[in-house]
């Protein structure tokens, strides 16, 4: 949903990326975890109808915990205030953009900069892998940088030099760790 954003702020259709982004945010947890996709369950009661309400999925099956959706968020807010410059969408939403780098950086469990995630975790949701991954770090650090951004433009100085900082980590750790010399290895 979020790549959708980026093809609606294109489309100049703000209104619905606005709309996205709000539904992910009502949806999100407590510790930051953004959701895979949201649907509408529905349950049949007799004669008396279908009733159906939204859901949010934090799962891609048992086994898999996405994780790009939490960074692509990040990345979708920055590219909505580069279309719109609407500042007080960031300044509204800053504790649950705070959250989600939050939840994000738990991740990197051996503090190297690189996150480190279990099977199914990115889009590439049907190979099986897991550990450091290319993609799932890309899009970290482009979210880190995003958020350094955003903390600019809110005159938190000291925080977009924290997120800058962790941004620069996590790009030289995957250049030390994911380059094997030819090119970017897609995992470790």
């Amino acid at each position: 949903g979020f790549w959708g954003v980026f093809g609606a702020l294109e489309l100049r259709d703000f209104d619905q990326a606005r709309h996205h982004l709000d539904l992910f945010i009502k949806y999100q947890r407590r510790n930051g975890q953004m959701p895979l996709r949201i649907e509408f369950l529905t349950h049949t009661f007799g004669y008396h109808g279908i009733r159906a309400r939204l859901a949010p999925i934090f799962r891609a099956s048992i086994l898999a915990r996405p994780v790009d959706p939490t960074s692509l968020f990040v990345m979708a807010v920055w590219q909505y205030y580069r279309h719109t410059k609407d500042k007080q969408f960031l300044k509204s939403n800053f504790p649950s953009l705070e959250r989600s780098i939050s939840w994000l950086t738990k991740l990197d469990r051996d503090s190297d900069g690189l996150l480190e995630v279990g099977i199914l975790a990115d889009w590439m949701d049907s190979i099986i892998k897991w550990g450091k991954l290319l993609h799932i770090n890309i899009i970290y650090y482009k979210s880190l940088d995003n958020m350094a951004k955003i903390c600019d433009l809110l005159a938190r100085d000291q925080d977009a030099k924290n997120y800058r900082g962790l941004a620069q980590i996590t790009l030289e750790a995957i250049r030390s760790q994911l380059w094997n010399g030819h090119y970017f290895v897609d995992w470790r």
